[in-house]
């Protein structure tokens, strides 16, 4: 136990003591390696939040960078003249609007995950909200990009509940599972919502696709900004890595709890489920 003990004040907390009976050093012997069991997983916790958070430093770095930089170039091309023609000349001053509309969007997305952060429930505009209606406004809006890609949106809501919370933010939520589910959707595809009343009175709601799915490695992680999944199919896949992050903020100040089932290539599957303490029935 001495040198199981030496080991673990200099970070080696493989070793286990040999545990015999059940007295008291026994006891102590069963508290050693239990310590040296939460030290290990605390360490490696840690270790994946600082990844994580290096990680976030430079993908921050890189997604800012990446517009500023291309801003610049074309601004200084239009105005030491290097560029005369007047289609170039406009070309380029609609990228620079692009790339300026893209980092305002990145800015504001990151503000929102902040403020998200600040508060631990809801305090402002909350009421019940007709959770069919909200599905079926949301659907309307992504109908544009799903009818050119020929993407069939199914709806399964039950009209006679409601949740209590923020609306806006009720409808962004659902854009943002929507919008990816629509992103990672093969053309001809179908993606489903749900939102339905469970038996012990808390309601599910679901956003289901038939994407190429997500390793199971990458789904404790896909809730952090600006987190990638490595693969090349998502290399081209457009937005800033914060929509989810967002998600997960909205999810948790509304009391809600995510899960995340998905099996490659065969698709995706979010739930949210809303406790009954939120549940109105209309």
């Amino acid at each position: 136990m001495k040198d199981s003990a030496a080991a673990i004040a200099s970070g080696d907390y493989t070793r286990k003591v040999e545990v015999h009976g059940e007295d008291e050093v026994a006891a102590l012997g069963r508290a050693l390696n239990a310590l040296g069991n939460d030290l290990s997983a605390f360490v490696d916790k840690t270790e994946r939040t600082e990844k994580i958070r290096r990680d976030f430093v430079a993908n921050v770095s890189h997604e800012l960078r990446t517009p500023i930089t291309i801003i610049r170039g074309y601004n200084e091309a239009i105005s030491d003249g290097t560029i005369t023609d007047k289609e170039m000349i406009q070309r380029y001053r609609a990228l620079i609007n692009e790339e300026t509309i893209r980092l305002e969007r990145m800015i504001r997305e990151l503000l929102n995950i902040s403020r998200f952060q600040a508060s631990d429930e809801l305090t402002t505009g909350i009421e019940p909200l007709p959770l069919a209606e909200i599905v079926r406004n949301v659907t309307e809006k992504l109908m544009v990009k799903s009818v050119k890609r020929h993407v069939t949106l199914v709806i399964h809501a039950d009209e006679n509940i409601a949740v209590v919370g923020n609306g806006d933010q009720l409808v962004q939520l659902i854009m943002i599972l929507g919008d990816n589910a629509l992103k990672y959707s093969p053309d001809n595809g179908t993606i489903s919502f749900t939102a339905v009343r469970q038996e012990d009175g808390s309601v599910l709601l679901s956003v289901a696709d038939q994407g190429p799915g997500i390793p199971e490695e990458d789904l404790p992680f896909i809730w952090e900004r600006f987190y990638k999944v490595d693969k090349s199919h998502c290399r081209n896949v457009p937005g800033t890595g914060l929509g989810l992050a967002i998600a997960k903020e909205i999810i948790r100040v509304h009391g809600a709890k995510a899960q995340v089932f998905s099996t490659p290539g065969v698709g995706t599957r979010f739930e949210v489920t809303f406790p009954k303490e939120k549940v109105v029935l209309c």
